[in-house]
């Protein structure tokens, strides 16, 4: 093959690469405005959901490191406004519109992964009174209140008593009014 041919040879296979990579080009440039297009849209649907609005906290029973001085001066105050102030730094620390817990009509619901219907309210009573439960324990120690013993007896039957049917949907319907 003489140069010439050679050459011309070379020429013609940087043409056709040449027009492969404007063709692959304006494919790229297509799909980019495609993915542009479906970021708008995902954009909007986030925006329309209020996805951003949703509590990013699921309400379940869980262990929370609270300050302990605090969770104990509320224990032993033992009224259903301690019980709600302690829920309220447990959930309410956050915009009203991240609530974990809320009431659509007159239905109950609770976060989880999305709101649920709670008809009967027994798992947000579950939950509440778990919570709270656990968080006072920890603090309610025998050891502690060996001088006053009765200040321990007192501090256990209010715990006791998150346990009691009525008293949860006393304590539900007393954090509810609050929200």
């Amino acid at each position: 093959m003489t140069d010439n041919k050679l050459l011309e040879s070379i020429y013609k296979l940087v043409l056709d690469m040449n027009d492969k990579i404007n063709n692959l080009d304006i494919k790229v440039s297509k799909l980019n405005d495609k993915i542009n297009g479906s970021i708008d849209n995902i954009e909007k649907n986030i925006d329309s959901k209020n996805v951003k609005n949703m509590p990013t906290r699921n309400f379940k029973k869980e262990k929370f490191e609270l300050d302990d001085n605090i969770v104990r001066k509320i224990l032993e105050r033992a009224t259903i406004g301690g019980d709600y102030e302690l829920f309220k730094i447990m959930y309410l620390n956050v915009d009203k519109e991240l609530y974990p817990i809320k009431r659509v009509d007159n239905d109950y619901c609770y976060w989880n992964n999305g709101f649920h219907k709670d008809e009967d309210c027994e798992y947000i009573k579950s939950v509440i009174s778990s919570n709270l439960r656990h968080c006072y324990f920890k603090v309610n120690k025998y050891d502690e209140s060996k001088e006053n013993s009765d200040k321990f007896i007192k501090n256990q039957e209010h715990i006791d008593m998150l346990k009691d049917e009525k008293y949860q949907m006393k304590l539900v319907e007393y954090i509810y009014k609050r929200l």
